[in-house]
């Protein structure tokens, strides 16, 4: 599940179940709906930090959850060529 800019983050279970997020990445991962394919060709996507610890710490065993894409600690994880739109990218 991707996440862009001005985007929230939102995983629900159905019924009792309990989230688990198996992967997160935050950073200019790969063209998508969130970048541009003018990025791909420029030769600079790829940047990413793996926020599967943070994702998950705000997540894991809750039926729902709801991240903004605009998450302090998330933001501050990767460092990616200044000006690239960056994106979550999230698998529960």
């Amino acid at each position: 599940m991707q996440t862009c800019v001005d985007e929230i983050f939102q995983a629900r279970c159905p019924y009792s179940q309990e989230l688990l997020v198996t992967n997160a990445r935050y950073g200019a991962i790969e063209a998508s709906r969130c970048i541009d394919e003018m990025f791909q060709e420029l030769g600079i996507l790829g940047c990413y930090a793996n926020v599967t610890d943070i994702v998950g710490s705000k997540c894991n065993k809750k039926n729902r959850c709801e991240i903004p894409w605009n998450d302090p600690e998330i933001l501050t994880s990767k460092s990616c060529t200044k000006g690239l739109p960056m994106y979550l990218d999230t698998s529960y």
